[in-house]
């Protein structure tokens, strides 16, 4: 079919239209990068739930980058198994918070392939005083490779993070 939009009728010549793109581009990447998130953290994460685990402290290490992209550590919690580095995003939420989310794949200490996959997400706050603090809340959970979660294994809990600043 045969367009009948005369070309000098279009309110919008291709080269405005283009050049308004990497403009909407470039003004939409910043989003991101104003969060005052982006760097390195020490985070200590504080178990609620299960029950059997309220008050257990666990160290971290999170990056957050200002493309939207996380990696971090940690040590791994369950015995005869290892943890990749933890992958993930991270975006702007409701009232001020940023949302986290990311997985860390199990492998079984004999067999190097990926047995579970823990889902971790974190709601985080920006402690405004300095720039330097982050707390909030996070819930996880282990699951098989289906995505089912395995019994016992959800958690929830609080975290507090400072800023690893380089000298």
């Amino acid at each position: 079919m045969k367009s009948t939009i005369k070309p000098s009728v279009l309110p919008v010549k291709p080269i405005n239209l283009a050049v308004l793109l990497i403009v909407s581009l470039f003004l939409a990447g910043p989003a991101f990068a104003q969060s005052g998130l982006e760097g390195s953290w020490q985070i200590k994460f504080t178990a609620v739930l299960p029950t059997n685990l309220a008050g257990v402290e666990v160290l971290a290490f999170m990056t957050i980058n200002e493309d939207g992209t996380v990696t971090g550590t940690r040590p791994t919690l369950f015995n005869g198994s290892t943890t990749t580095t933890a992958h993930g995003e991270w975006k702007p939420a409701e009232n001020g918070f940023i949302r986290i989310r990311v997985r860390l794949f199990f492998q079984d200490s004999a067999n190097p392939d990926v047995t579970s996959v823990e889902y971790v997400l974190l709601y985080a706050h920006i402690d405004n005083s300095d720039g330097n603090g982050v707390y909030g809340d996070y819930y996880s959970s282990l699951r098989d490779l289906s995505g089912n979660v395995l019994p016992g294994t959800e958690g929830e809990g609080r975290f507090v993070g400072t800023r690893i600043v380089a000298d």
